[in-house]
């Protein structure tokens, strides 16, 4: 999975959301072009291998994806 920031704070986003791990209403999609994720606007975003975090402009985290382990910060 492929995250991007644009000037502005657009997050994109590509690759496999398997999980809805690329925050599409669509899981099972591949995106080989990259998809905008709604229209708030980041500072950071960091993908792992099934899922995604980011940092909106007003400071607060947001997860989305697979959660087996805990990596969303909702237990396991």
């Amino acid at each position: 999975m492929q995250t991007a920031i644009r000037t502005g704070g657009t997050l994109f986003v590509a690759g496999q959301n398997s999980h809805g791990e690329l925050a599409q209403n669509n899981a099972g999609t591949h995106y080989s072009s990259p998809v905008q994720v709604g229209s708030d606007t980041y500072i950071d975003a960091n993908a792992g291998d099934n899922h995604l975090l980011a940092i909106k402009t007003n400071g607060t985290l947001w997860c989305c994806g697979l959660n087996n382990y805990g990596q969303l910060g909702q237990g396991d």
